[in-house]
């Protein structure tokens, strides 16, 4: 379980990397590595930080089989191929990127949007 512990660090590292270089610029703020990053550390990390302190609540097999490392190296791998695929220049070269440019607050409000009609789906699937 420590090699898990440590490949846990090394993902919220490369996440917490990913962040910094969305931060470090104002226009890199709506970016997928800023985005992606903010997921890996917010939404993912928790779940692998708890499925680590509680090891007894899956099958026995997943720790024998070393399934916890498997799942934080491809996760480290997806995270390390996502960043590094977007910031090549193969996109630019082959033309099969265009960027849409939005106003900041278009995309803002757009956000706020879905965030209240996840709210209003959770409601009725907590209702059932």
């Amino acid at each position: 379980m420590v090699i898990a512990w440590v490949l846990l660090f090394c993902l919220s590292g490369i996440s917490i990397a990913m962040l910094i270089w969305g931060f470090s610029k104002k226009e890199r703020i709506y970016q997928y590595p800023t985005i992606a990053g903010a997921v890996w550390l917010l939404y993912i990390i928790p779940q692998a930080i708890g499925s680590l302190i509680n090891p007894y609540k899956f099958p026995n097999k997943v720790i024998e089989d070393h399934g916890y490392e498997i799942a934080l190296i491809m996760c480290i791998f997806c995270a390390i191929s996502g960043w590094l695929g977007y910031r090549s220049n193969k996109w630019k070269r082959l033309k099969m990127f265009t960027p849409v440019i939005l106003k900041q607050s278009s995309i803002f409000n757009l956000w706020i949007l879905i965030y209240i009609i996840s709210f209003y789906f959770a409601y009725k699937l907590a209702s059932l």
